[in-house]
This record gives C-alpha cells, sequence and structure tokens, in this order.
C-alpha cells in the first residue's frame, strides 16, 4: 500500500480539500515534516520523516508557524506507518504561549486538525489507545488527566507560568506531591514549542537554559527532549540571554537563516502575492523585545 503523502494530509487537516480550492502547504512547512530536502513540487519526496532536533522557526506572521509544528509532529509521531521512525519523535508535544487568549485560540486550532484525522481522544479511558489528547494547562482550567496515561501521545497547551514552573519542578496551582512527577514527564520524550518568544521576556531566556541542561552529557533525560522556538520578531541576541546556550547560537541561527531564505527565494508559495506582502512589511531595525511588540 502506498504510504499517504504529506502534502494532502497537511490539506485534509487544515480543511483546504474540495470543493475549497487546494492550497498546498509552504515548503518550509514540508521541510520542517519530511526533511530539509522535501520539495512541494515534488509529491513524492513528502513521504519520508525527519529527526526531531531543537530549532529555531523565524517566519513571518500569517505563514501557518502553528499548524507547521503541529502537523509535523503529527505526521512524525502518529501517522508514520514506521514504527521505529515514530519513536525518534516525543510523544508529548508541550505547547508554550505567552498569554492566555493565545492557548485558547491553539487549542480551538489544534481539536480541529486531530478532527479532521479521527485522532482527537475523546475523554472517555476505554478510547484511549492509538488517539491523541488534548490538555489546557492554564490558571482557572483543569488540565484533565494528562499525566495518567504517559505512555500514549499527547499534546499540551498552556501558558509560560504553567509550564516552565512545572518543568522547574515548581508547578504553580499544584501540591507539592504532583512537582516530580510533572517535572519528569515535561524534562523526558517532549517537544517543547515556544511560540512568540518576543512577548515571553525572562521565560524565554529560562527555555534555552532548560534546553542547554537537557543537552548537557550529565544530565541529559532518560528519552531526548528537543525545544522549537518560534516567532516573526527574532533577533539573535536575545539567544545570549541563556549563559550555556550560547554555544548552540550559531548552528540554530544558520539553519534558521537558510529556511527564511528559501522561503523568500526559492518556495513556489513565497512568491505568492500574501507572501510579498508580509516581506513588505518586515522593515529593518524595527524588531523589539517587548511586552508591547505584539501592538507594534
Amino acid at each position: 500500500m502506498i504510504p499517504p503523502q504529506f502534502d494532502g494530509f497537511f490539506q485534509a487537516a487544515t480543511g483546504n480539500t474540495p470543493p475549497t480550492p487546494p492550497t498546498p502547504p509552504y515548503g518550509y512547512q514540508c521541510r520542517l515534516a519530511c526533511g530539509p530536502d522535501a520539495d512541494p513540487d515534488q509529491p513524492d519526496s513528502l513521504r519520508g520523516g525527519t529527526t526531531c532536533r531543537s530549532q529555531l522557526i523565524n517566519i513571518p506572521t500569517g505563514l501557518g508557524k502553528t499548524a507547521a509544528v503541529v502537523l509535523a509532529w503529527l505526521w512524525n509521531r502518529v501517522v508514520q506507518s514506521d514504527a521505529t521512525h515514530r519513536k525518534t519523535w516525543p510523544r508529548r508535544l508541550v505547547y508554550c504561549l505567552p498569554m492566555r487568549t493565545l492557548v485558547e485560540q491553539t487549542d480551538a486550532e489544534v481539536k480541529k486538525w486531530l478532527t479532521a484525522h479521527g485522532l482527537l481522544w475523546d475523554d472517555k479511558p476505554a478510547n484511549r489507545a492509538g488517539k491523541v489528547g488534548v490538555h489546557i494547562l492554564m490558571g482557572g482550567e483543569d488540565a484533565g488527566e494528562w499525566d495518567i496515561y504517559p505512555e500514549e501521545n499527547a499534546i499540551l497547551i498552556g501558558t509560560q507560568d504553567m509550564l516552565l514552573s512545572r518543568a522547574l519542578n515548581r508547578g504553580y496551582a499544584a501540591g507539592r506531591a504532583r512537582w516530580p512527577k510533572d517535572f519528569a514527564l515535561l524534562n523526558n520524550d517532549c517537544l517543547w514549542v515556544f511560540d512568540e518568544v518576543q512577548l515571553m521576556s525572562t521565560g524565554f531566556a529560562t527555555s534555552l537554559q532548560l534546553q542547554s541542561w537537557r543537552d548537557c552529557s550529565g544530565m541529559k533525560p532518560a528519552i531526548a527532549t528537543a525545544s522549537w522556538w518560534m516567532s516573526a520578531t527574532l533577533e539573535k541576541e536575545w539567544l545570549e540571554s541563556a549563559v550555556d546556550f550560547v554555544p548552540s547560537i550559531a548552528g540554530v541561527c544558520n539553519d534558521s537563516d537558510e529556511q527564511t531564505k528559501l522561503l523568500w527565494n526559492e518556495d513556489t508559495k513565497g512568491q505568492s502575492d500574501t507572501a510579498r506582502r508580509f516581506k513588505k512589511l518586515l522593515q529593518p531595525d524595527t524588531k523589539i523585545f517587548h511586552p508591547k511588540a505584539e501592538a507594534d
């Protein structure tokens, strides 16, 4: 049986199926899920997977970063037929955001994409196997029993205070008896996605330092954990806010710059009117690391 192709999987998840005119994924979305050689104009190259590693995703607003990361994880961790490959991707996707409104928006989109492929867990224990549970971690919300099934795939979406405090073994709104369990689950077998990092202030530096510790030879988790940092206004010097991350800066920035270059210069959809309009909005020397950056 011929395995599914990522472009079809992406379009089905996002609702771009007939009678809606098909809108294939951007090249960077294909490469994120299928590796650096994936070419959206050659569907046969979109069947394979890639390895999961820490990286920067510095892509302009409106070009589908959320869909790119969630569907890349879903494609590699859940959909791929090769069990050996699935195990190379973490079983938990931890989506960390700076604001409550962004959590609610992301939750709605993720559930829509999972429902489109029949993968959303309905919260019934008998139906848990093989499904993806979606859990919200933010003040005033019941996260549900996200930690009861550590062997199953799950997506955790929450604010940085709730998620980072648990990764530091000091979980907000959690009893002390739960701290070690949350600490273990959020530092093992996870893909952390930090979105809108320009709004995170010291939370961004904390995320860099945590990943540096996980990468140290003497502090590696039992099962590898990676981090993806996303922003449309990311400055290289921000990465220097975590001392132990400094040796990794050159590598992640070079990879990010190459992806941005490909988006504008080589991707077919990168030449669309929409993409060009976004590019014109990017003015030099206007990126700032400040809570008001979103309004700007």
